[in-house]
């Protein structure tokens, strides 16, 4: 998603940001990663994060004309909240491997804490009286058949 554009901005500036956006996403598709190039100008960053968050997009990079200097861009993770803590910056010359390892790390998170809280609402009743307290509380209680 192109960032850091703004009224002062100059045309050669534009350029660079809307040929970088561009450039990754060619790369991230051919590498199999699915990816979708959000280069609407009528809208604005802050709209576009949130349009895409209630889409449920993992992650989201960010290339604005400074990460371009700097060879570099934002990758914001989804899965935290502290709009400070999910930014991680990638390299431009390994923006792929990046992605992918961002995705990776993403994903073992998420299993992770779903996994956490599984099993800390998991209770075992082997007598009747252990059954209705332990569902009382919410717990997914896990009871012999026979």
């Amino acid at each position: 998603m192109p960032v850091g554009l703004t009224a002062k901005s100059t045309e050669e500036d534009r350029q660079n940001v809307c040929g970088r956006t561009n450039e990754y996403f060619q790369l991230l598709s051919q590498a199999g990663v699915r990816a979708h190039l959000d280069d609407r100008s009528e809208y604005s960053p802050g709209f576009k994060f949130n349009h895409w968050e209630m889409k449920g997009v993992p992650m989201r990079i960010e290339v604005g004309p400074k990460d371009i200097e700097k060879g570099a861009f934002v990758m914001a993770k989804r899965n935290i909240a502290d709009p400070k803590a999910c930014k991680v910056f990638g390299k431009h010359d390994s923006m792929v491997k990046d992605v992918q390892d961002m995705l990776e790390t993403i994903h073992n998170e998420l299993y992770l804490g779903a996994l956490k809280d599984r099993d800390d609402k998991l209770a075992w009743a082997g007598k009747w009286e252990e059954f209705s307290p332990n569902l009382n509380k919410g717990m997914l209680v896990l009871v012999p058949f026979c």
